[in-house]
């Protein structure tokens, strides 16, 4: 005979660092304080964390150093946290691309010849 089975209570995980920073980045698009090359660094910024291409250690870091100095008041501040902790290689587009399509692409063409 079957018994009654036990409910399992889980407690519900809150936003991922990644996520929250990425609603960071997000919130300063909306932003009038920033010039128009700091926009397209954020979207640059964004980019990387939305393909995954920041580490969970990096995103830690500005996490920490966000929140510590309370840096969500102010939009300058809060970019800044993110050009002083991510390196320049992870947003230089010509890099993005190769890291994208997996470096170098190559063809190689080839042909089947039959005997007559």
């Amino acid at each position: 005979m079957l018994e009654k089975s036990e409910l399992e209570t889980t407690s519900r995980r809150g936003i991922s660092i990644e996520k929250e920073l990425i609603k960071d980045l997000k919130y300063l698009a909306r932003q009038q304080v920033l010039r128009d090359e700091d926009q397209q660094l954020r979207i640059r910024f964004l980019n990387a964390f939305e393909d995954g291409i920041i580490a969970r250690v990096t995103a830690k870091r500005i996490k920490k150093e966000i929140d510590s100095n309370n840096l969500r008041n102010d939009p300058i501040k809060l970019l800044n946290a993110f050009i002083k902790n991510i390196s320049n290689k992870f947003i230089d587009k010509k890099i993005l691309e190769k890291v994208t399509y997996g470096g170098k692409r190559e063809i190689i063409l080839s042909e089947y010849l039959l005997k007559k």
